[in-house]
C-alpha cells in the first residue's frame, strides 16, 4: 500500500487565521447594524447648533409659579438655530404632566410666557420643571427634540417672591 503525501491543503496555522479575521469581521458588522437600528436622532447634526436660557433678572431665573398654579417664564434662543417647539414637563409629588410649546424661535428671539403664563394643573408639590428644544430636520422635515439640551429646573418660586426691578 502506497500513502501519497504529496496533497495540497492549508497548513492549520492559515486556518486559524482565515477563521478568526471571519469572525471578527463578522462581529464588527453585527456591532454596526445594531448601532443603525437603535441610534437616537436626538444625536443627530441637526441638534449641534441648538442651545437656549431661562432669561435672568439680576440673579434670579425668571421661571416662577404664578397665583393661579401656571408657569410663568421667558426663554432666549442663544443657539445659531431656530427653534420650532418646546417639550415642557413638570413632575409634581401627586402627578406629572407634558405638553409641547410651538416657538418659533429664531436665534436671539425671547419667548415671553408671563401674559399668558402655561397651566399644568393640579400637580401637588412642584418638584421639577424640564425643557426640551425640538427642531425640524433639514434632511427629512420631521421634528427632532434635542435631549441632551434638555434643560432642568428645581425649586421654582413664587412668582410675588422674585425681584424683578
Amino acid at each position: 500500500m502506497i500513502i501519497r503525501n504529496n496533497q495540497k491543503g492549508m497548513s492549520p496555522l492559515i486556518a486559524l487565521i482565515v477563521l478568526v479575521s471571519i469572525a471578527v469581521s463578522l462581529g464588527v458588522l453585527t456591532i454596526n447594524i445594531i448601532n443603525l437600528l437603535t441610534s437616537d436622532e436626538s444625536s443627530s447634526p441637526v441638534c449641534g447648533l441648538v442651545d437656549f436660557n431661562i432669561k435672568k433678572f439680576k440673579e434670579n431665573y425668571f421661571l416662577c409659579i404664578t397665583d393661579s398654579n401656571k408657569l410663568s417664564f421667558i426663554l432666549e434662543n442663544t443657539g445659531k438655530q431656530k427653534i420650532d417647539a418646546f417639550k415642557i414637563s413638570v413632575i409634581g409629588s401627586s402627578k406629572s404632566y407634558s405638553t409641547e410649546l410651538e416657538a418659533n424661535l429664531d436665534v436671539g428671539e425671547l419667548l415671553d410666557k408671563r401674559q399668558s403664563p402655561l397651566p399644568f394643573g393640579v400637580i401637588g408639590i412642584l418638584y421639577e420643571v424640564k425643557i426640551l428644544p425640538e427642531v425640524k430636520s433639514a434632511e427629512n422635515g420631521k421634528h427632532v427634540l434635542c435631549t441632551e439640551k434638555a434643560k432642568s429646573f428645581v425649586d421654582i418660586p413664587k412668582c410675588t417672591q422674585l425681584e424683578i426691578s
